[in-house]
């Protein structure tokens, strides 16, 4: 393959190549020449926004990819979650993975404003395409767990709980935290959205998963996972030292009331070594995260 250079890419390109216009671009995008060093190419990105629209105009998709990236930006134009969606959702409709996950990323975070529809609609074409599980820039659980929870939910679709559950599963076998969370929940009687029926009550179960969800770092199961060693229910037997893990990991995420747990753990010795000083650490995080502690400040703190 002949090696390509600023110079003849821009005379090509003049003449109307929609792939040399794509390259200028990128030239003028990153400031160099890239088969070139060193750089040959001032940065300008005002010349590098005509040379894509240029090519975009004619259909190039790499220019659309990259005008997309652009808005999404915000780099020498006003970020617009409308313009980005112009330019990404033809390349997205061509099956291209990349940039269905990077619609489903613009819907997720708020640069496009929120529609329910069609966000559900590209979550569905990202979980269901036959790449999704081999790249690296997809998280297939995360995006299989929203899939999932919107279908139980109906949001932006109707709801379907059979279905809703099934994505809830496979999220959670590709080792999603939240999804793991959610079906031990079920597996524990929960009923939300009327999908209980399709689960057994099983509290071993519901443990695993609980437990699997709090390693992998999900706050809401490190602090129910505390309590049940605490109250030794619920298939979890006493044990104050795994309480006491737990609560210091959603305390070490930033949870109040497991801040304040913490302090109450390390003032009593409960699943640890009493300890005035980081008791009265934790009660002060608590506080200064705005929780509420009243008399149990250790006295000869100094």
């Amino acid at each position: 393959m002949a090696k390509r250079n600023f110079k003849d890419e821009f005379k090509k390109a003049k003449a109307g190549d929609p792939e040399s216009q794509n390259y200028v671009a990128c030239c003028y995008k990153d400031g160099f020449d890239a088969d070139d060093k060193p750089p040959a190419v001032k940065k300008d990105i005002k010349k590098s926004i005509h040379w894509y629209e240029l090519a975009a105009s004619v259909g190039n998709l790499k220019a659309h990819f990259n005008l997309a990236q652009i808005y999404k930006e915000g780099e020498g134009v006003q970020q617009s979650g409308d313009k980005f969606l112009e330019y990404m959702v033809p390349v997205a409709e061509t099956g291209d993975l990349e940039a269905i996950a990077a619609v489903v990323g613009a819907y997720s975070t708020g640069l496009c404003e929120q529609d329910d529809a069609q966000f559900v609609f590209w979550l569905g074409k990202a979980v269901n395409h036959p790449d999704a599980r081999n790249e690296e820039y997809v998280s297939y659980g995360s995006l299989s767990y929203n899939y999932g929870y919107r279908q139980l939910a109906g949001m932006g679709c109707q709801s379907n709980a059979e279905e809703g559950i099934r994505w809830l599963r496979l999220a959670m076998e590709a080792g999603d935290a939240q999804a793991c969370y959610e079906i031990s929940r079920y597996y524990y009687g929960a009923d939300d959205f009327g999908a209980g029926v399709l689960f057994k009550e099983d509290e071993g179960k519901a443990r695993q998963l609980l437990e699997t969800s709090a390693e992998k770092g999900f706050l809401p199961a490190q602090t129910v996972a505390s309590q049940l060693y605490v109250d030794g229910n619920r298939g979890f037997p006493v044990d104050t030292k795994k309480a006491f893990k737990w609560c210091k990991r959603a305390a070490e995420q930033g949870d109040n009331q497991s801040m304040f747990r913490l302090g109450c753990m390390f003032r009593d010795g409960t699943g640890v070594e009493a300890n005035k000083e980081l008791s009265n650490y934790w009660f002060d995080e608590s506080l200064a995260d705005g929780g509420v502690v009243t008399g149990v400040i250790c006295t000869d703190k100094e």
